[in-house]
């Protein structure tokens, strides 16, 4: 009611006057129990984090210089290999580029060599399909586009499908002109 609502805000106004001043000792105490701290941290960082990092940062730069320079030395050899061995079985429409390599520091020559030798052996496979097929010709050069055997057979014989159909109406609608 009115009588006790002026008693109660004095009562509030109080307690929000010890709140502030607890809080006040509390912020002190903090500050008194962390100022050792802080000074260790100044003078940890400045003897040993503004030295450490910079010279991490700096390692790091270095590594990766090594690794990339490693990352293309590998990458020429294999790459001179990938041509080497197309060369020796005849595919000379393939670039290096198309195998898509993940070379890393951990791949092995070896291994790589070995995902060469297997994509350029799939080429060769595909190859030997084509060559049966009536649109040889046209089958190779949509292969070279996809390197993708069946899909070249099918676009191919697709795109003959549609030319005989055309053929088909043009004689037909000739027909019905002549009559």
């Amino acid at each position: 009611n009115e009588n006790t609502y002026k008693e109660i805000k004095k009562l509030k106004a109080e307690l929000n006057k010890q709140y502030l001043e607890l809080d006040e000792k509390r912020k002190q105490a903090k500050k008194a129990v962390l100022a050792p701290y802080n000074e260790f941290e100044a003078v940890f960082n400045k003897y040993v984090r503004d030295v450490f990092k910079p010279a991490e940062k700096q390692i790091s730069e270095r590594i990766s210089s090594v690794e990339n320079s490693l990352k293309a030395a590998k990458k020429k050899e294999i790459e001179e290999h990938f041509n080497e061995y197309a060369k020796s079985i005849g595919i000379d429409f393939v670039s290096f580029e198309r195998l898509q390599l993940n070379i890393t520091m951990s791949a092995s020559l070896k291994s790589l060599k070995k995902q060469v030798k297997e994509f350029l052996d799939n080429v060769i496979q595909d190859l030997a399909p084509i060559a049966t097929q009536s649109h040889s010709p046209e089958i190779l050069i949509e292969y070279r586009k996809s390197l993708n055997a069946s899909q070249s057979i099918l676009a191919v014989q697709e795109r003959y499908r549609a030319l005989e159909e055309l053929e088909a109406k043009k004689a037909e609608s000739e027909a019905e002109a002549a009559q």
